[in-house]
């Protein structure tokens, strides 16, 4: 198998997923851009939506407003 290779990519863990709570889109979107490459992001605007999708995703870190 050649590094690079789609089989490489296969066989390659899924990154960790971050949930980042906060109303406003500025925090979560300077969120994403720090950490994009390293995880998936996913946002919510309410802890509410945040449970939500914590709960249907699962996720390996939440950053919330508090």
């Amino acid at each position: 198998m050649r590094p690079g290779s789609e089989d490489d990519c296969r066989h390659r863990p899924a990154p960790p997923a971050i949930l980042v709570v906060d109303p406003e889109a500025a925090v979560s979107e300077a969120v994403a851009l720090v950490v994009s490459r390293q995880a998936r992001v996913l946002v919510a605007a309410t802890g509410m939506a945040g449970l939500m999708i914590a709960a249907d995703r699962g996720v390996t870190l939440v950053i919330a407003d508090g």
